[in-house]
This record gives structure tokens, sequence and C-alpha cells, in this order.
């Protein structure tokens, strides 16, 4: 009975949270009941054991009817009871987590009262509809932007397809008469002055020709397409002038080598051919700077090598329809000039200590070397090679060497020697003592051929 009185006797609804108060006053009332139930049912049992106790131990008793039940209602009471105090327990613990929840499902009541009362749905759905509209007048001027940064981009590309093709016109004509317009249809119009351009010559054709080639070529380039890509150009020089040859030759050596970031010279293309029959443009370009330049190549042995950085080929005719590509002769890829060449012939002839094999040979190489030296030195001389010789170092007899070996003149000649061969190499002394009479010139043939002294 002690113990039954005690329970949850120490806490009184106010200890508890709102939510728990009521259902533990609920359970304080019902306790009453719940209580003297089970009391009456232990005092049955009380009473049946002092009975048996005052009269005898040993003779069996009955007890009388117990209700049990009270004894579950007691522990269903106990354990609903015993839920609310850690409901509310646990409500203590999470006040805070339940605190913010609280302020935020608040907060949301607030909001969706004010997206209510003023309609925001309704407004947003209007919203949405316009930005819709929006989005497709976007699109639209999107598009017409596009298709104005298209059509200005192709005027862009004919005005500067144009700019470009008048300034290499002018650049190989030498002159600005002859120019190119714009026409209607985005084609181009020729012009000389005011007036369209009619007869024109086969070098001003050739010019404007290779000029639209040129300005095919910069577009490849500016798309970097130029350095994939083999270019052929095939004798650009027809029906033009010296002038005109050079200011080829010097945009080709030019326009295909460009220097890169770090300033060194590098091909702005895959593979280039040039082919000529004009030996005054072949000369040029052999001597363009970017053309002849040396390459360093490893060779087998590891050692850096200077190589040309191109190669120069000639087509022989083998057959009546059958050409042959062949290495450029020695004359014409090693010289700017036979000048230059026969003086290279007698050097190596001097230098191999006058071969007898090569000395029958000599008399008409030494001949010619000194026709177009003194015609050098005395351009306005008529007279014949003996007599400009004299002029320049007076009277040589050995002079007369020349002319026994240039010209058969009689049938013993051609059937015996003769020890005029002998004097070859005085004859080759002599000539280097006039050429050193004018050290400049000399100096200058000696680095023509690639030589320091001889």
């Amino acid at each position: 009975s002690i113990v039954i009185d005690n329970v949850y006797t120490t806490y009184s609804p106010n200890d508890f949270i709102e939510s728990c108060k009521s259902e533990f006053k609920n359970q304080v009332y019902l306790f009453g009941d719940i209580k003297i139930a089970y009391l009456n049912e232990l005092n049955k049992c009380k009473a049946a054991l002092i009975d048996k106790m005052d009269n005898n131990l040993f003779i069996e008793k009955k007890l009388p009817n117990i209700d049990y039940s009270v004894e579950t209602t007691l522990a269903q009471w106990l354990s609903q009871t015993h839920e609310i105090v850690v409901k509310h327990n646990k409500t203590v613990s999470d006040f805070q987590a339940i605190k913010n929840d609280a302020i935020n499902k608040f907060k949301k009541h607030l909001v969706a009262k004010f997206l209510c009362d003023n309609k925001y749905y309704t407004i947003k759905l209007q919203k949405d509809k316009q930005e819709i509209e929006i989005q497709k007048y976007k699109k639209n001027l999107l598009d017409k932007q596009t298709e104005q940064v298209e059509l200005l981009s192709k005027l862009k590309s004919i005005i500067k397809g144009k700019e470009n093709l008048n300034r290499f016109i002018q650049l190989f004509l030498n002159r600005n008469d002859i120019s190119v317009e714009v026409a209607e249809n985005d084609f181009f119009i020729l012009k000389r002055g005011n007036s369209i351009a009619n007869n024109l010559s086969e070098g001003e054709k050739t010019a404007i020709a290779f000029s639209y080639f040129m300005v095919t070529l910069e577009s490849l380039f500016e798309e970097n397409k130029l350095q994939d890509t083999i270019v052929f150009i095939d004798d650009p020089i027809s029906s033009l002038d010296a002038n005109h040859i050079a200011q080829i030759s010097s945009l080709i050596n030019s326009f295909f080598f460009r220097k890169d970031s770090t300033g060194k010279v590098t091909n702005c293309f895959k593979q280039l051919f040039l082919s000529t029959h004009n030996f005054e443009f072949y000369s040029f370009l052999r001597d363009a700077n970017n053309i002849k330049r040396k390459k360093k190549v490893l060779s087998e042995d590891g050692k850096k090598e200077e190589h040309p950085s191109c190669n120069y080929y000639m087509l022989k005719r083998v057959a009546e329809n059958n050409v042959q590509l062949i290495k450029l002769p020695k004359s014409f890829s090693n010289y700017n000039s036979e000048y230059l060449f026969l003086f290279d012939e007698i050097c190596e002839f001097k230098d191999k200590g006058c071969p007898e094999d090569r000395s029958y040979l000599m008399p008409n190489v030494i001949r010619r070397f000194l026709e177009i030296y003194t015609l050098i030195k005395l351009p306005g001389n008529k007279d014949e090679i003996d007599n400009r010789v004299k002029l320049l170092i007076g009277d040589v007899n050995e002079l007369k060497i020349l002319h026994y070996f240039s010209h058969f003149t009689s049938p013993e000649r051609i059937t015996k020697h003769t020890e005029l061969v002998l004097k070859i190499p005085d004859l080759v002394d002599d000539l280097f003592v006039l050429l050193r009479k004018d050290e400049v010139h000399f100096n200058s043939l000696l680095s023509g051929v690639g030589r320091n002294s001889i």
C-alpha cells in the first residue's frame, strides 16, 4: 500500500509541458480507481493469509475469488504514464530543435499567407508567360545579330580581299593605275584609273593572276592551313621585265619564309616547288637570303652539319614524250655566272698541280675567261682579246698559246702532240699575275667561288 501510494506522487501536472500536462492530469485522475481496485484484491489475499496463520498453518485453505485483471490494468496505466514522462523529457531535451522547426513552420505560414493575400501565383503565371514571349524575341534578336555578323564578315572579307589583291598588283607592277573594285554581285571589276581596264598586256595579266594566287595563299596562312599545303608555282614571271622579276623574287623570299615568335626564320608551307625557264629569275631566287640559308642537321656520328634548305633540279628530255628530273649542273647551281664557273675551273686546275689530262682543255677555258675579263675591264674596247690583254699588262708572248689550242688550222696538229701543252702552267701563273693587278676584283672572284686564297 505504501509503494502504490507513492507511484508518481512526486510529480505534479504543472511539472509537465503544456502538451503533456492534460495527459498526465488525466492519468492521475484514473489512478484513484485503479489503486482502490488493486488494493482491494491485495487485502483479500492479506486477510486469507492472516486467517491461516491464526488457525492452523497445516490446514489447507482456499483463497477467495481474486480479480487478477487489476494487475494488468495497473501495468497498462504505468506504461502509459511512463510514455508521457518520456515524451515530456524528449521534448525538453529537443526544445531548441522543436522551437526552430516551429519557427520555420510559422515563417512558411506567414509566407504562404502573404502569397495568397497578394495573388502571387496569378502574377507568377502572367510573368512566366511574358518570359516565354521575351525568350522568343531574344532568340529572334540573336538570329538577326548572327545574320548581321555573317553579313559584316562577308563584307569585310570581300573588302579585305580587294585590298590584298590591289596591294599585290601594285607591288608586282610597281604602279597603281591598275586596281580592282567590288561590284554589286560581290565580283571584282578591273579598272585602269576610273575606267574599266581593257587591252591588258601579257605582263599585267600575269601580275593580276599571280596576285589572286597570292591572296588565296594569304587566306590559307591566316587560317593556319598554309603550313599543311604543298605549293607549286610555275614560271610566275612570264612577260615581265627585269624590275618586275626582282619584285616577284623578293615577294616569294619574304612571303613563304617568316620569323616566328623567337625571331627564327621558318617555312610557311609543307613543301614549295618553283619552276622557271628564266635564268634571271632563277638567279634572283638562288641568291634570296631565306632560300639559300643553311640548316643544321645531325650526321650519323652525332655532329652538326650544314645542309642547303632547298635543292635545284632540271628537266632533261630523254625521249620525244619523256623527261627526266636530274640534279642541276654544277655550273648553274654553284655559280652566279659562267665567268665564276670558268674562274673556279682554272683555280681547281692550279690547285691540283696542273694535271696533264686537263691541260688540253685549259687554253679554251682561259681564253673564254679572258674574253669576259677584258670586256669587264675595257667595255668600250672593240679590239681582239690579244690587244685588250696587251692594254692591261703589256706584250704577252705566251698569249699565242691560246690561239694555238683554240683553232685547228692544219691536219698535222690533229695527228701529233705538241710541246706547247707543257707551258700551260706558266700561262696560268701569268693569268693570276694579271688578276692580282686589281686586288679588289681578284678577292671578289675568290669570294664568289668560296675561296680565301689561291
